[in-house]
């Protein structure tokens, strides 16, 4: 009784919020706070004559505000109980994604929201976060990996049913980057690598095939390969003329009907201007921070057991998930992919993707608690 009260007693609270993801995520929150503005503020008046300059980095704040209470509430969460609802969760997300094809709100000739009560989000970020949790929890359950009928398929089939619901939207992009995430995540729950070769091929054989028959992804394509993409061209030209330093806050002209929406997807390209090369560095290494610190955080846990191993793949999961986000959407401005909906992690406008960006960051947070617990636990009895 004494040793158990002397544990309670030193040991840290169980909330610890981890500087290594915390302060990322505010410096990354605070700079889209500041671009959407900027970006948005000569059309926000169209939109709404009640706030004006202000309507378009009003709604921005509001999502941050919503995604701020989701992640301290994952922060102060078990993890042991989200994996325990593992299951659940990846049955809600297929099911908003059937609904979506049948019952979805069209917009640009796609079925990727779906409305209720005047509010819009789209399901397949919920799928994206519930497909990590799903994965993480199945592969922390699993005593081996190395049966192929009993250990690969199921987790693989889920994986891939996830990704072509989400790519009959149409959305290839979303769908491609949940099927990768998935694929890093088997490879992190020590899946064999023939298995994880045979769906690299599997995914590939499926992306040729939807470019082929889609329309829309075809179409993409061929004009990324022409170099026939104004977004790029007017991207590229902005990001060349802030140079090393940038123009300064507010002082592009990029954004000024040159880009269209540009606080959205290509809200990157705004940043170079304004900020220069120095800004858009800034910006990638914190994405990258937050990759390498969860990974330092997953092999740090697995240090205490088998236990724990859900709560590294959950690690690694969500950071990979925010930073492939980042280098995606970074590396369509620079004209290295062809562009589509990717949005920039904290950064661009909507609100879907806030919410999920914040949970991922919650969830993260809640490991890196039970980390320091752990740790500080080993130190008081060593």
């Amino acid at each position: 009784m004494q040793l158990q009260h002397l544990r309670v007693k030193n040991a840290p609270d169980y909330v610890y919020v981890d500087p290594w993801f915390i302060v990322p995520t505010f410096l990354l929150t605070v700079i889209g706070i500041i671009i959407v503005y900027t970006s948005s503020f000569y059309i926000s008046s169209r939109f709404s004559t009640s706030f004006g300059h202000f309507y378009f980095v009003t709604r921005h704040m509001i999502n941050i505000l919503l995604g701020i209470v989701l992640m301290t509430f994952l922060n102060a969460s078990r993890m042991e109980d989200l994996l325990k609802a593992s299951r659940s969760l990846i049955a809600i997300a297929i099911l908003l994604l059937i609904g979506l094809l049948i019952f979805g709100h069209t917009i640009a000739g796609v079925k990727r929201w779906i409305r209720v009560a005047g509010f819009s989000f789209q399901p397949s970020e919920f799928a994206k976060f519930a497909l990590i949790v799903y994965a993480a929890d199945y592969l922390h359950r699993k005593p081996s990996s190395n049966s192929f009928k009993h250990d690969f398929l199921p987790i693989f089939g889920v994986i891939s049913f996830v990704s072509l619901l989400v790519a009959l939207q149409p959305s290839l992009s979303m769908s491609a980057l949940i099927f990768a995430i998935g694929i890093i995540m088997l490879f992190a729950g020590n899946m064999r690598v023939r298995y994880l070769l045979l769906t690299l091929f599997v995914g590939f054989v499926l992306f040729a095939i939807f470019v082929k028959f889609v329309p829309y992804a075809r179409h993409r394509i061929i004009r990324f390969l022409a170099s026939d993409v104004m977004q790029v061209k007017q991207g590229l030209a902005g990001m060349s003329q802030g140079g090393l330093w940038g123009k300064g806050v507010g002082k592009g002209v990029m954004k000024f009907l040159y880009l269209p929406a540009p606080f959205t997807d290509f809200i990157f390209a705004v940043i170079g201007e304004e900020f220069g090369f120095i800004g858009t560095s800034i910006v990638t290494l914190l994405y990258l921070t937050i990759l390498l610190h969860g990974y330092h955080v997953a092999s740090e846990i697995m240090l205490f057991g088998k236990r724990y191993f859900g709560h590294a793949l959950l690690a690694v999961g969500f950071s990979t998930a925010i930073a492939l986000f980042g280098f995606v959407n970074i590396s369509i401005v620079l004209g290295k992919l062809p562009p589509t909906g990717v949005p920039l992690p904290f950064i661009t406008y909507g609100g879907s993707a806030a919410l999920f960006n914040f949970s991922a960051i919650g969830v993260l947070l809640s490991v890196s608690s039970t980390l320091n617990r752990l740790q500080a636990e080993r130190r008081i009895f060593p």
